[in-house]
């Protein structure tokens, strides 16, 4: 028997969680689903200090409380089942799993994205640990605090810097002689006296029990490596969105493979919804959260026609 609801939401990271509550509050049959547990990348924070409302909380913690909420607003959530195959031809929109057939009136994509790894030992080990991939998310924990960023783009540079801002001692390693991020980028480094480690790489991240404590570092022209001592290593070197499955349903990428949306977080078919990670924003907890919600007001009024600010 196919199930049928609503909405249905495609990963059930922040965003996907926060449309679910709101899909749910609003009286919608909703079904969010996920490959795995719910929460996504929060779940691999250890601290989360700049969510409105909470000073400091984990991110398993954040993650439980949303799922909670989720739970009470009456949403189902589909844990480790994964979505395979979408048919978003006609008005009801089909969805496919591993374990069965389902039908919804809306799908809201927040299937997220993944960051670029080094694929280095000790990377996933410390992730969370002292590994980060969001300067903006763990900078503060690191004030006074030895630390290396890895990269050489826009992305990298602009993180060094607002670490260098914060009071971090920060270096950058970059595994060519110059930067790819902007001149005005690379100014601001030079003007803040940052320490950029040129032709080098990271082979290995090394810690205690409990947290990075060094890191070790090659030359790539001379082949001498080193050895670090750190508190920290952030990592910046690109993401890229999780829309395979957005892309084989004809739904509009940009040029990098994220979905374009608009102001209401509608794709180009109708009846589907995209936000998050996986549209390009940036990856700010509080920022996906907004998108998810926006995408559920309007999945609302384009099923019920209306508003009614409840």
């Amino acid at each position: 028997m196919i199930e049928k609801f609503d909405i249905i939401i495609i990963g059930a990271g922040c965003a996907g969680l926060a449309a679910g509550i709101y899909a749910g509050r609003f009286g919608l049959s909703t079904a969010i689903f996920d490959k795995q547990l719910p929460g996504g990348q929060i779940n691999l924070t250890d601290v989360v200090e700049n969510y409105p409302g909470y000073e400091m909380i984990s991110g398993q913690d954040l993650s439980e409380i949303m799922v909670k909420q989720v739970e009470n607003a009456g949403a189902k959530i589909f844990e480790f089942e994964e979505i395979r195959d979408l048919d978003l031809s006609q008005p009801i929109k089909k969805v496919v799993s591993e374990m069965g057939e389902y039908e919804a009136k809306v799908v809201i994509l927040t299937t997220g994205s993944n960051y670029r790894r080094l694929g280095i030992p000790g990377e996933k080990e410390y992730t969370g640990k002292g590994v980060s991939y969001c300067a903006t998310c763990d900078g503060q924990l690191y004030k006074k605090k030895k630390v290396i960023t890895v990269g050489g783009g826009d992305v990298a540079a602009t993180y060094t810097r607002y670490l260098k801002e914060i009071d971090v001692n920060v270096r950058l390693v970059h595994r060519r002689d110059q930067l790819r991020a902007k001149e005005s980028l690379q100014k601001d480094l030079e003007r803040l006296g940052v320490e950029i480690i040129w032709d080098t790489i990271v082979t290995e991240i090394f810690g205690d029990d409990e947290s990075v404590t060094g890191a070790k570092l090659k030359n790539i022209n001379t082949s001498e490596e080193t050895k670090m001592e750190l508190d920290g290593v952030f990592i910046h070197i690109g993401s890229l969105p999780t829309n395979d499955l957005s892309k084989k349903a004809g739904i509009e990428l940009d040029e990098r493979g994220y979905i374009i949306v608009n102001k209401k977080n509608e794709t180009n078919i109708l009846g589907i919804y995209a936000a998050g990670d996986n549209t390009g924003s940036e990856a700010q907890l509080a920022i996906v959260v907004g998108e998810g919600v926006n995408a559920a007001i309007h999945a609302y009024q384009y099923i019920k026609g209306g508003w009614n600010g409840s």
